[in-house]
């Protein structure tokens, strides 16, 4: 009896022991349930789900975009056509229209590029091409024709005097008669200032007259002067008809302006002289003596 009372109780014990461990094994699988419920949290329902047993396992992917389809649904494309071969695996897919098309020229030769006129376009020039400035082309010109050697006297007024006029049929000039018949007892008359042939010829002289002085002030050509004087002299002669038809006289119009030594014009007046004579040139000469002997002063004053 006592026997039988042994053996029912160590197969309780074992039973119990049994039961013990299957509780605590149970425990260590919810807890591992627990632990993968976090961890798949925020997992998309659009991921694949598969169960093993009685644990469910989520895979993780990501959703396809459309850029990706487009790409896969080209290349199959591709593919099927015999474009591609199925087995291309490192080749790059391009979208059709991103793919820049060249086509070679059938002549083989490298054809010049055009711009959207068809013009072929022009080689830039890098050469560095002197620049030319007309200022001072100008100006060293306007140089080249000043006489830095003129003869000025202390205690008179010191005038450099230029004249255009036309010579007479006789070859008579009412430059140089003018020149020679100015009487200033204050005054030194000074004719060659400038070579006066280019002077006149290349502009020189109606540049200034008109008022454009720049030349005189950028090379202070006047700086020892007093004045520079220049002239218009017109004439026109004719014969007499009433009284002696040997008789020619010479209308006069001498037309200046007064420029100081600065290079300003300050002042300006235009005086008529009658001339007689018996020939073109002696009544031109006469007419000049009466111009200077009545106006000199009027001319030259300061």
């Amino acid at each position: 009896m006592k026997k039988n009372t042994s053996t029912i109780i160590a197969a309780l014990i074992g039973a119990f022991a049994v039961i013990i461990a299957g509780v605590i094994g149970l425990q260590g699988k919810d807890k591992g349930r627990q632990a993968s419920s976090k961890t798949n949290i925020g997992i998309s329902a659009n991921s694949p789900v598969y169960h093993a047993g009685r644990d469910i396992v989520i895979q993780q992917s990501t959703p396809p975009t459309k850029d990706n389809i487009e790409k896969k649904n080209y290349r199959l494309a591709k593919v099927q056509s015999g474009v591609l071969p199925d087995n291309e695996t490192d080749r790059e897919t391009v979208e059709p229209d991103r793919k820049k098309q060249r086509v070679k020229p059938l002549s083989g030769k490298k054809e010049k590029p055009v711009d959207d006129r068809g013009r072929q376009p022009q080689p830039l020039d890098m050469g560095l091409r002197p620049q030319i400035d007309e200022k001072g082309k100008r100006l060293q010109e306007f140089k080249s024709l000043i006489n830095d050697s003129v003869y000025v006297q202390r205690g008179k007024s010191n005038v450099a005097l230029v004249i255009e006029a036309k010579n007479t049929e006789g070859g008579v000039s009412p430059e140089s008669l003018l020149h020679n018949r100015f009487k200033a007892e204050n005054a030194n008359i000074i004719d060659n200032l400038f070579k006066k042939a280019p002077f006149k010829s290349k502009g020189f002289f109606e540049e200034i007259y008109d008022g454009n002085t720049e030349l005189l002030r950028q090379t202070y050509v006047l700086s020892k002067l007093d004045k520079l004087i220049l002239g218009k002299l017109n004439y026109s002669c004719q014969r007499g008809v009433a009284i002696d038809k040997d008789l020619v006289s010479c209308d006069i119009r001498f037309s200046y302006k007064v420029f100081d030594k600065n290079g300003d014009a300050v002042r300006s007046d235009s005086i008529n002289a009658v001339g007689p004579g018996f020939s073109e040139d002696a009544a031109l000469e006469r007419g000049l003596e009466i111009l200077t002997e009545k106006y000199s002063d009027r001319i030259l004053k300061n």
